[in-house]
């Protein structure tokens, strides 16, 4: 389950619509939609900043403490070294798909 809270589906929102990434809107559009209709709202406790590299992420780390998820995906693991220091789960997308929805056969 995904779970996300308004500044994260604007985030998502942001970087999808970078020109770099090529993604067509309609496909960046659905992306956030279907976040929003499968996953879950959470209003999440605040944190402190502190030991966090990049300030902008802190609201993905508060929703996912919050939201009790299983694991934080991420392509900065080094962003979330507080988490990590608490022993967390904290994955790269490669991880997470390793850990969850290991190969068959």
């Amino acid at each position: 389950m995904a779970a996300y809270d308004d500044r994260i589906l604007g985030e998502y929102e942001e970087v999808l619509s970078r020109p770099e990434l090529r993604i067509h809107p309609s496909k960046a559009l659905a992306a956030v939609d279907h976040i929003e209709v499968f996953g879950q709202y959470i209003e999440s406790d605040r944190l402190s900043t502190e030991g966090h590299t990049d300030q902008d992420d802190v609201m993905f780390a508060e929703v996912f403490i919050t939201s009790d998820a299983d694991a934080l995906v991420t392509s900065n693991l080094r962003h979330y070294k507080p988490l990590l220091a608490q022993n967390r789960l904290v994955l790269t997308p490669a991880q997470f798909l390793e850990r969850f929805f290991p190969r068959q056969g």
